[in-house]
């Protein structure tokens, strides 16, 4: 049951780093690597944003 606990908070963690990444790309206009988007901050503009699409 632990291990399955585990799976799940990876997948919700992947899922939200994805979702962070297109947010951030969809704002900057071009491509970035998983690990930019982990380290970047996201902006008030890109949030602003986030409402539009």
């Amino acid at each position: 049951m632990e291990e399955n606990v585990e799976e799940k908070v990876r997948s919700i963690t992947e899922q939200a780093n994805q979702t962070r990444k297109m947010l951030l790309e969809e704002y900057l206009g071009h491509s970035i690597s998983m690990e930019e988007a982990i380290n970047m901050e996201i902006p008030d503009e890109a949030l602003v944003h986030l409402g539009d699409l």
